[in-house]
């Protein structure tokens, strides 16, 4: 073998050497890193199963203790958490039985609110709704009661009193709301007259606290006309209600 073979076999093997040795640096400490990461994550993994599932089984207790029911509680998540600070524990819950869904947190640890007693009102009140809808002969996609209790009201509530009880103590703090979702080409003088005649019926049902939302989907637009009137104590009557209070807006519903 010729001196200059040599020295060319030997720049080679340097040169792998090196290559080797530079591989060895990167890639075994890269591989000791993701090992490290990919454990550190199945145990923050398992760690937030195991306490998702403590939540919620606190969270079913905290809702059995005060309505005497029994609850499913799914999709429960962490909110509004971050780096040093700790985010709130929220969860859908539907009592057993029942297709209405309601939201349960935690404000602060095992102190909760939820807010169940919308969830079981509009439950009750649906079928009222649903004769009013065909009574007026509304050509309705989707109707739905809306009622809201005010937060600090439904957190002092044990168990589950009448409504009509709730609304002789409280009508101030509950809204009466109906949604209801039309389609059609534009705004009718209908449905001008629709809304007036549900804003009598939400009225008859709570005079101190109502409302109704209307809404009409367009079949050409990809739009929606909305109407959301308020009514009770120093509020506007359901007779001023005209076609100026559709507001048209993106999207369908």
């Amino acid at each position: 073998m010729s001196k200059k073979e040599l020295n060319n076999n030997t720049k080679l093997s340097f040169r792998t050497i090196l290559f080797r040795g530079i591989l060895r640096v990167i890639i075994i400490p890269t591989c000791v890193i993701l090992l490290l990461t990919g454990t550190l994550i199945g145990i923050f993994h398992i760690k937030y199963l195991i306490e998702a599932h403590q939540a919620q089984a606190e969270m079913r207790a905290y809702l059995e203790k005060k309505y005497h029911q029994h609850f499913i509680i799914k999709n429960y998540l962490i909110e509004g958490g971050g780096f040093a600070r700790r985010g709130g524990k929220v969860a859908d819950a539907h009592r057993e039985g029942s297709s209405y869904t309601f939201r349960v947190l935690e404000k602060d640890h095992r102190l909760y609110h939820d807010n169940y007693l919308s969830a079981l009102y509009n439950e009750q009140e649906e079928k009222d709704l649903t004769k009013m809808v065909k009574k007026l002969s509304i050509s309705a996609v989707k109707y739905t009661p809306d009622i809201t209790i005010a937060p600090d009201v439904a957190d002092g509530i044990q168990g589950m009193p009448a409504f009509a009880e709730m609304l002789r103590k409280y009508g101030d703090h509950i809204i009466y709301e109906v949604s209801i979702v039309v389609v059609g080409d534009q705004v009718k003088e209908e449905d001008v007259q629709n809304v007036r005649k549900l804003m009598g019926y939400v009225q008859s049902k709570n005079p101190k606290s109502y409302a109704v939302r209307y809404v009409v989907n367009s079949r050409t637009e990809d739009a929606q006309y909305i109407c959301q009137e308020y009514g009770g104590i120093s509020e506007k009557t359901a007779q001023e209600t005209s076609k100026d209070c559709f507001k048209k807006s993106k999207g369908k519903i």
